[in-house]
């Protein structure tokens, strides 16, 4: 096999005894932030693996860009979620109760918080809440104007059909409302560009949290843990050059 077929991981296992050692506080938080940062990696490749560029054909733009956009807001989503799961909120009895979880906790909201421009965190939870991981009926019928216009493209496979005037209504009318808060030229593009450099910097900040709880929780309080590299050899199909997209917009049966 070639040598870009392969791949190296270094495995850290911790025994059942070795787990018992560490807190539940300590365990939960440690799973929490595996959980969304093994999300977040998946929304990150597939955008990674998109293709971006317009081939001039509507169809396929529209196919392009719905597919895109839904990449990036259940990535900002899942962002947005994990730096909630970390607020204590007492009213809810949602405290910790350890001073250690509580301090790590603090430490990592601190750079969240500072990190995070006004814009892209408004529009993340607008997004979020009404356009992600929520559908509103009602709120929707405050976006639909009369100058939009209704374009359905039907495909013999169901899953390629594609019907603009959702993302037109759910999306970019909300784009626009948001722009207009902001009273700036241009606002529905500086809108999405703070978007994204929301996503790049708070997934650059789970990664480095994710890295402290593990280093703060279980590295620090097991020293001696073993660890192995071990070498995988991959299907060329399992993997792909980041300037290769390889995300297809468009399904076909294989010719009978």
């Amino acid at each position: 096999m070639s040598e870009g077929s392969k791949e190296y991981f270094t495995k850290v296992t911790l025994s059942k005894t070795q787990i018992s050692k560490l807190s539940v506080e300590s365990r939960a938080l440690i799973a929490l932030s595996s959980y969304a940062l093994n999300e977040v990696n998946v929304f990150l490749r597939m955008y990674q693996m998109s293709i971006h560029q317009e081939t001039g054909q509507e169809p396929i733009d529209e196919l392009i860009n719905i597919q895109t956009n839904v990449i990036l807001r259940n990535w900002s989503a899942k962002m947005f979620e994990f730096s909630k799961a970390l607020r204590e909120n007492s009213s809810k009895g949602r405290v910790f109760k350890e001073t250690a979880i509580k301090d790590i906790v603090s430490e990592a909201l601190m750079k969240f918080d500072g990190l995070s421009n006004k814009a892209g965190v408004d529009l993340v939870e607008q997004l979020r809440n009404r356009a992600t991981h929520h559908y509103d009926f009602f709120d929707t019928k405050g976006l639909v104007s009369d100058d939009a216009e209704m374009s359905i493209f039907l495909h013999e496979m169901s899953g390629n059909c594609v019907y603009p005037y959702g993302e037109s209504v759910f999306f970019y009318s909300r784009l626009r409302r948001e722009g207009e808060k902001i009273k700036e030229e241009n606002a529905a593009s500086k809108l999405i560009e703070s978007w994204m450099k929301w996503n790049i910097a708070t997934t650059k900040w789970l990664s480095e949290t994710h890295s402290l709880f593990l280093e703060r929780l279980v590295f620090d309080k097991l020293p001696h843990l073993k660890s192995d590299e071990s070498r995988v050899y991959l299907d060329p199909q399992l993997v792909a050059f980041m300037d290769q997209p390889r995300l297809p917009v468009i399904s076909r049966r294989r010719p009978q």
